[in-house]
C-alpha cells in the first residue's frame, strides 16, 4: 500500500510539470522572445557576456576607470576575472592576468604561475555580495533619490522667487 502524500508536494510536482525551463540550446534572445520574461541563468549570461567584452578594454587608451575597478574588484573581493582567471587570457592573447589578480602583489606577477593568482569569479562574489548587502544598497539608493529630489524642490523654488521677484521689480 502506498503512503498518502502531503497535498503540498502534490501541488508542487504538478507545478514543476507545467513549468518547464526553456531548451539551452536555444539561442538565449529567442528563449526569451517565446516566454517573454527572462530566468536568472540568462540576465547572469547576458551580464557575463557583456563584463567580458568590458574586460576587453582594460588598459587602453581612455578607459583608465575601467581598468581602475577591475583593478579594485578583483583586490577587494580576491578574484579574477569574470568567470575566471582564464577571461584575462582572452585578453592578453597569452597566458597572463593583471596584476591585481595575484594573491601577493609584486611588479609583473601576472606573468608566473596560475598558483599565484586568485581563482574565483569576480562575477559570482560580487553577485553574492550584493544578495547579501541588498538592504543597504537599496536604502542608500532611496537616500541618494531623497536627497535628489529634495534638493531639485529647492532649486525650483528658488528660481520660482527669483522669477516672482524680477517680474515684481519690472
Amino acid at each position: 500500500m502506498e503512503a498518502a502524500r502531503p497535498q503540498g508536494a502534490a501541488l508542487m510536482e504538478q507545478h514543476m510539470m507545467l513549468s518547464s525551463e526553456p531548451d539551452w540550446g536555444k539561442d538565449c534572445k529567442a528563449v526569451l522572445k517565446e516566454t517573454g520574461n527572462p530566468s536568472q541563468l540568462e540576465i547572469d549570461t547576458y551580464a557575463q557576456e557583456d563584463l567580458k567584452k568590458g574586460l576587453r578594454l582594460f588598459e587602453t587608451d581612455g578607459n583608465i576607470g575601467l581598468t581602475n575597478a577591475w583593478s579594485i574588484i578583483q583586490t577587494d573581493f580576491r578574484c579574477c576575472g569574470v568567470s575566471n582567471y582564464t577571461d584575462w587570457f582572452e585578453v592578453f592573447n597569452t597566458t597572463q592576468v593583471p596584476d591585481s589578480c595575484c594573491r601577493e602583489y609584486s611588479a609583473s606577477c601576472g606573468l608566473h604561475s596560475p598558483d599565484t593568482w586568485w581563482k574565483d569569479a569576480c562575477y559570482e562574489r560580487v553577485k553574492m555580495w550584493l544578495q547579501d548587502n541588498l538592504l543597504a544598497v537599496g536604502i542608500f539608493a532611496l537616500c541618494t533619490a531623497l536627497v535628489q529630489v529634495v534638493g531639485l524642490t529647492f532649486a525650483m523654488t528658488m528660481y520660482c522667487q527669483a522669477v516672482k521677484a524680477d517680474t515684481y521689480y519690472a
